[in-house]
């Protein structure tokens, strides 16, 4: 991954497991998870479906998830 990436997913109540699963299986590591409650974006959709997400899911670079480890 790029050292400035970041990749965010949008998923409704419906779809969450979905997407928690997918991205999983692609990364090898689970997701931050918020409540879009705390991130308002109202061009965001369901990356699934595309109706109004409830959740964003997000995969921080390497660099980041080291940091925090640290």
């Amino acid at each position: 991954m790029a050292s400035a990436e970041k990749k965010k997913w949008y998923a409704c109540d419906e779809h969450v497991d979905i997407a928690l699963d997918e991205i999983v299986d692609m990364y090898e590591h689970a997701p931050l998870m918020e409540l879009m409650d705390d991130e308002p974006n109202d061009q965001a959709t369901c990356f699934w479906c595309g109706q109004t997400p409830r959740y964003v899911l997000q995969i921080a670079n390497q660099e980041e998830t080291a940091e925090e480890d640290a």
